[in-house]
């Protein structure tokens, strides 16, 4: 079978640009034409439909609610720890915890003797202060 394509557009030519409109249509119905006797193609005749599908309504899904469980504290390698207002620190490391300044500075004092190249302090917890333990 021979095509509209394979006959050529003898009926009417087209060149953009130089043709008239009308030459145009003229070419492009021509070739329409053409396609319809070939391959049958019944345009404008209202014996073809658009296919059309339905979908399905969508569906809701309901969670339970969750169960009021208490949240476990997460896992770390930092132990907390409840000391007191003061914190011996050497070389900036947290070392103890005590409940008053004097305990911490004797402690301080001692490891300072024992040191004397490290650095030791003692920082306040509630008034966020470091005190630098020095020698006397």
């Amino acid at each position: 079978m021979t095509s509209a394509w394979g006959r050529g557009l003898e009926g009417g030519r087209c060149n953009a640009g130089i043709s008239a409109p009308a030459a145009c249509e003229r070419a492009l119905c021509d070739i329409v034409r053409r396609l319809q006797q070939d391959f049958d193609i019944a345009l404008n005749q209202g014996d073809h439909q658009m296919a059309t599908t339905t979908r399905q309504p969508s569906k809701t899904i309901t969670m339970p609610p969750a169960p009021e469980e208490s949240v476990p504290e997460p896992v770390t390698q930092r132990k907390r720890v409840d000391g007191g207002r003061f914190r011996l620190q050497v070389d900036r490391q947290t070392k103890a915890f005590y409940a008053t300044y004097e305990a911490a500075e004797a402690a301080g004092l001692g490891i300072k003797k024992e040191h004397p190249a490290v650095q030791v302090t003692v920082y306040d917890g509630v008034e966020s202060v470091n005190k630098i333990i020095e020698l006397p």
